[in-house]
């Protein structure tokens, strides 16, 4: 009658663990109120985020996008990276970044946790990431 109840089926204390430990960056979109035409993105500008990274989509749950960051560019790593996903308003509005699970980002944001928009934070593409790299690294 003990069937079942075996060490096997017992949650791992590990688990748990390593759950508590995770890190995480928080994000944020900008207001609609704060929001204003763009200009052509820039690495000059682009250098000043004090958040950095690229990563991929692991997860989008109603308005938050979870990231895991392959590349930090700037900014203090850490495990995963929730992102307040924009409305399609703001997407249209001043290119806010249409996240999608299993997508490739490339993210920037501010000393106080918001997204660079207009480009900066933005599907992967070949010539974005080379602005990072000549923000960051050059």
């Amino acid at each position: 009658m003990l069937a079942g109840c075996g060490a096997g089926d017992e949650p791992d204390a590990s688990d748990d663990a390593a759950v508590a430990e995770q890190t995480v960056t928080s994000l944020s979109v900008p207001d609609t109120a704060t929001a204003s035409r763009c200009a052509a993105p820039s690495a000059a500008v682009l250098g000043k985020a004090a958040t950095a990274f690229d990563g991929q989509v692991t997860a989008v749950d109603g308005d938050t996008a979870t990231l895991e960051a392959d590349t930090w560019y700037a900014g203090e790593p850490t495990d995963v990276v929730d992102v307040d996903a924009p409305s399609e308003s703001l997407q249209d509005l001043i290119g806010a970044a249409a996240f999608e699970e299993g997508e490739r980002f490339l993210v920037a944001a501010d000393e106080r946790g918001v997204l660079l928009v207009c480009g900066y934070t933005a599907a992967y593409d070949a010539s974005l990431e080379a602005m990072y790299t000549e923000a960051f690294d050059g």
